[in-house]
């Protein structure tokens, strides 16, 4: 699939705006500084253009506007790809003067407008996002008509947990696909006026800050990719730009996610060493052995404590549990016929006690996790290790020894599984998994934008990954962050407790991908809840959604990553939750 002569030519008329509109103030971006708009700003800013820089397939633009007055200087940077009709960019905001900002808000990476064609055909084509439910990104198309307006978030401040960055703009027999990329809480707009055209603003949710001497901070990332024809070209163009352009790399190659063996973490490193002996006796196809949670902290096991919980803060519910089946069956009982909350495995639900005590439990692993990755690399397979190092519980020792480091919820806006009452509703549920930002009592988020906790963790996890012989880091999270967030900024500085906190994830992520280069990252969170532009180019989430019913949904998703039953094949390893395979890119 090749771009055609104009497509390209909108591409490139689209990065040139930049520079050409500035006068004009009409740049393909917007926010509000002491009040003003940019759009009056601009006129009265200094314009500097650096000297185009090539690469093999995109020429990069660095364009800077400078208020003379205050010091704040905007930075805008542009990929045009010259072999995609796309153009994506970053804007950095730098306090290069002696005193703080005048009050920085409603900072919109993208906001500009787009001609309607002659029949105003409008149409927002987008997927949900991975809400735990059989809608799993399902596709929507939504008709943009005068005056209407379309805003979109993903909830909860994970990227993709309503709503999946990615998006068709439908303008009859052409159109634009536009992506996201900020793991955190973005918003995009559609808005359809009376002038034949069609307003596009993305950005995060609530800028409302002030930037000290010499700070400086990033929007999100936005690319726009230029089609004609018809819609499905919009998609497979975009499909091939992202395998091409933001798929993650180990070892120097494209990444192709293996094939995996999926196990529980609450079994002994015996029966993990028998599986693979199996694994490799009979031949069986597994590229990857898959040790998911439970594995770690003290002896005994995880769930006695949460389950204990539930029960005393629901009292209408009948809980039946054998800890010698590792099962947990909950139902509850209304004053209405008996409606089924939840029958899940023991092993499905999180730890609630231990999450900060990240060495393997002694009961299980007592050589580590060492034996198992050797034999594994003896027969040229690889070995993933899941964690979730964010979430940080009570009397563990990260929240003994590092309690400046954790942020919190406050009470009133706390919400837990608790919390969710006893008669709750698919769409309820589906509502709640989305907000809630605690499992357990006491839950604390480990602040990524602390630069000292940064680095304790990036030392940290380079040492498991070098001592356990990990291949792929599998990077779940579980409870909501933008409360978390949100609680810790102060009233001039909002939002900027989220932007240091997104930075610093993708520092991690850049670090432990520079420190170890064959290494490959799994992006998991309750499902694909964090699935963007710029997650995407670092780490795949190689499972894609929370909701495991026996109602495949794989063909109302964008993202392809079947998982097949567990067939009655002899020598079948034991504890396997069967293959799982998933794409190179959560889009393809």
């Amino acid at each position: 699939m090749t771009q055609t002569v104009s497509e390209q030519k909108r591409a490139q008329q689209w990065a040139e705006a930049f520079t050409t509109e500035a006068e004009a103030g009409e740049l393909p971006f917007s926010f509000v500084c002491d009040g003003t708009k940019s759009t009056e700003l601009f006129r009265d800013w200094q314009c500097r253009r650096c000297p185009s820089t090539a690469n093999a397939d995109s020429l990069v633009e660095t364009v800077t506007f400078t208020d003379s007055a205050t010091g704040l200087a905007v930075r805008a940077e542009i990929n045009v790809h010259t072999d995609f009709p796309a153009v994506e960019w970053v804007l950095h905001f730098v306090n290069t003067g002696s005193a703080e900002t005048p009050l920085i808000e409603a900072v919109q990476a993208l906001d500009a407008r787009l001609p309607l064609g002659e029949h105003g055909h409008c149409l927002i084509r987008h997927s949900k996002g991975a809400r735990c439910s059989v809608e799993d990104f399902a596709p929507v198309t939504r008709e943009l008509r005068p005056r209407g307006n379309l805003r979109l978030q993903p909830g909860g401040g994970r990227s993709s947990s309503e709503v999946l960055p990615f998006f068709n703009v439908d303008l009859g027999q052409e159109g634009v696909m536009l992506a996201v990329g900020w793991t955190g809480e973005w918003a995009a707009e559609f808005a359809r006026g009376e002038d034949a055209s069609v307003r596009l603003r993305a950005g995060m949710a609530q800028t409302h800050l002030r930037l000290h001497p010499g700070e400086a901070i990033r929007t999100p990332r936005v690319l726009l990719l230029f089609w004609e024809g018809a819609p499905l070209r919009g998609h497979n163009l975009l499909r091939r730009f992202l395998l091409k352009h933001h798929r993650p790399h180990p070892g120097g190659a494209p990444l192709v996610p293996p094939l995996c063996s999926g196990n529980w973490g609450g079994t002994s490193a015996e029966v993990h060493l028998d599986n693979v002996r199996k694994i490799v006796e009979h031949d069986l196809p597994f590229e990857c052995y898959w040790i998911d949670a439970e594995w770690f902290g003290g002896p005994g096991h995880w769930m006695e404590h949460a389950v204990l919980a539930k029960v005393r803060n629901t009292p209408k519910l009948l809980h039946k549990f054998d800890a010698s089946a590792c099962t947990a069956v909950c139902w509850v009982l209304t004053t209405r016929p008996r409606v089924k909350f939840c029958e899940l495995p023991l092993r499905c639900i999180p730890n609630l006690r231990e999450y900060g005590n990240w060495k393997p439990r002694e009961d299980l692993y007592p050589n580590g996790f060492r034996p198992i990755s050797d034999l594994l690399h003896q027969s040229g397979r690889q070995f993933l290790l899941w964690v979730e190092f964010e979430r940080v519980a009570p009397n563990t020792p990260w929240a003994r020894e590092h309690a400046d480091w954790l942020l919190d919820v406050p009470a009133d806006r706390t919400v837990s599984w608790a919390d969710y009452g006893d008669h709750l509703s698919p769409a309820e549920w589906v509502a709640m998994e989305s907000k809630r930002n605690k499992l357990g009592p006491g839950d604390k988020l480990l602040d990524l934008g602390n630069p000292d906790a940064r680095r304790f963790l990036t030392d940290y996890l380079s040492k498991m990954i070098a001592d356990f012989g990990l291949d792929c880091l599998r990077q779940d999270s579980n409870i909501a962050h933008l409360e978390y967030w949100r609680n810790a900024d102060a009233p001039d500085r909002q939002g900027l407790t989220e932007i240091r906190y997104v930075e610093g994830q993708y520092a991690l992520w850049d670090e432990l991908l520079t420190r170890h280069p064959n290494l490959f990252l799994d992006n998991c969170a309750s499902g694909g809840r964090r699935i963007d532009l710029e997650s995407i180019s670092r780490a795949t989430p190689l499972w894609r959604t929370d909701y495991t019913a026996s109602v495949s949904i794989s063909s109302a998703t964008t993202t392809r990553s079947p998982s097949t039953p567990k067939p009655k094949t002899p020598g079948w390893p034991t504890n396997s939750t069967g293959p799982n395979r998933a794409t190179a890119s959560s889009l393809c």
